[in-house]
């Protein structure tokens, strides 16, 4: 009873300056609807540029030999990698899978030789974990798992001084110690935007790299792509247990994430988090400095009001949680205000997508999207407006303490 009668006396309080109240209510509807927009845009944009980084190259997770990530040596493989991959695919949430191989070799054209990995991809299963084959610019894909056709970098072409059609021979060290030795045909130059990787990458035929590195029914990764980048913990630790149920060698093997592939997208994901706090902080400050001046003009107008309450009997500390509570009342106002509008916003630009003006030609170069497509989650629905509200109940303690130190008698006289 008292609680209904509290909140019946909060809500006739906070209407008496329904001007204040609403421009209280409207300050912080709107902070709440730009931290729930900018917030799902956020974790939106940071799902959608792991997913086109990891499909550059890495994959969100790969089955590698324990040690190899650190230190790349061609006799750190593993066996029967494509029985493992089959085995992977077949749990749900994992998308495609596809087997490497890498080595170190010597490139050499007519005027030119320079060293640079090469890889070893299985070409229809490669072109639905990475997006190599989305990115060539001359030539084509790789067709054939056992043609003797590569497809090289931009800048390597370009440093090689070759073309497609050009021939390059190459010379490294096989896994048995032996020497691989070859010449391949250009078939297609790609440009995944990283400069580093198109001047030290080169693809081959999965079969033909075995044949040449004597790796056959050996390799060094499975890259993996996931239905969703956030399942990649969880399907990081279901796949190991998957090998140390089926595998005799699961102890030489890990399941890396592509955080710890591509470590600098995780380094630069934290940085732009931590600058996007800063600006959440601060609108958040002035929604607490707009609350506190609200509730702080509504004691100083209300001051013989609580004294009469005092002088009748009221305990300090009831005035005091009641300015709380309607403090509070108007904060939960217009945060369900700000949820809804912050919503609205998301689900509009989820439909039509969210992007910065001039940058499609940018972001395009790097092979990153250029829309964005937000999507509403219960971290951008919770985090933000959880905030508000501590912020919010915070504000209104100075008023209330100023309650509490209320003399009845100086606060009848107060004018």
């Amino acid at each position: 009873m008292e609680v209904t009668t509290a909140l019946r006396i909060g809500w006739r309080s906070i209407g008496r300056n329904r001007r204040r109240t609403v421009l209280t209510l409207l300050a912080i509807g709107f902070a709440t609807a730009v931290l729930v927009f900018f917030v799902a845009l956020q974790l939106s944009s940071y799902s959608a540029s792991i997913n086109a980084t990891t499909a550059l190259f890495s994959g969100h997770l790969q089955v590698q030999r324990a040690g190899y990530l650190d230190r790349p040596q061609i006799r750190q493989s593993f066996a029967d990698p494509r029985a493992l991959r089959e085995a992977i695919l077949g749990l749900p949430g994992v998308r495609a899978g596809s087997v490497r191989g890498f080595g170190f070799a010597l490139l050499s054209s007519a005027e030119r030789s320079i060293g640079a990995q090469l890889v070893g991809v299985e070409p229809e299963r490669e072109a639905q974990v990475s997006s190599i084959a989305g990115v060539i610019r001359r030539g084509r894909y790789l067709s054939s798992t056992g043609a003797e056709e590569a497809v090289v970098g931009a800048s390597l072409a370009r440093n090689l001084k070759v073309d497609v059609g050009s021939e390059v021979s190459f010379v490294g060290q096989a896994r048995d110690g032996s020497l691989a030795a070859a010449v391949v045909r250009i078939v297609g130059i790609f440009e995944s935007g990283s400069p580093e990787f198109d001047r030290g990458v080169a693809f081959l035929p999965f079969d033909y790299f075995a044949e040449t590195f004597s790796t056959e029914g050996q390799a060094h990764a499975i890259a993996l792509r996931l239905d969703d980048s956030a399942d990649a913990v969880a399907q990081e630790q279901t796949i190991a247990s998957l090998i140390n149920g089926s595998r005799k060698d699961s102890d030489a093997l890990v399941v890396l994430r592509w955080d710890e592939l591509v470590p600098g997208l995780k380094q630069v994901i934290e940085l732009d988090m931590a600058s996007g706090w800063l600006f959440y902080v601060s609108l958040v400050l002035v929604v607490g400095f707009t609350v506190l001046n609200t509730f702080l003009m509504s004691v100083l107008e209300r001051t013989r009001e609580f004294g009469l309450l005092l002088a009748l009997g009221a305990r300090p500390t009831r005035i005091g949680l009641q300015i709380i509570l309607e403090c509070g009342l108007v904060t939960v106002l217009g945060l369900a205000v700000g949820v809804g509008m912050g919503t609205v916003a998301v689900t509009y630009f989820g439909r039509y997508g969210f992007s910065v003006p001039g940058s499609e030609e940018l972001m395009r170069e790097w092979n990153l999207p250029a829309t964005v497509y937000p999507r509403m989650s219960w971290r951008a629905a919770l985090q933000g407006p959880s905030v508000l509200f501590a912020t919010g109940l915070l504000a209104a303690v100075y008023p209330a303490l100023r309650v509490l130190r209320l003399v009845p008698i100086k606060a009848l006289r107060a004018t």
